[in-house]
């Protein structure tokens, strides 16, 4: 997927949620998805309700580390 030094970008959205869920994985934290799923929860958790059944959008990007050379 990226390369090492890279930073990945994560982002769900979705009607029920009352935030964004926004998570950078890099090298500082490990590429641990646990940020992600930990950010999840607690916007989750401030919800009154949650709908299973909404349309999620969930956009990932990489930004790849450029090392050495032109």
């Amino acid at each position: 997927m990226g390369c090492e030094g890279s930073f990945i970008n994560i982002s769900l959205r979705s009607p029920s949620l009352k935030s964004d869920v926004n998570t950078v994985l890099c090298p500082d934290n490990g590429y641990d998805e646990r940020f992600f799923v930990d950010q999840f929860e607690a916007v989750a958790q401030s919800n009154d309700q949650v709908m299973a059944d909404d349309n999620l959008q969930l956009h990932v990007s990489i930004a790849r580390s450029r090392n050495g050379g032109v």
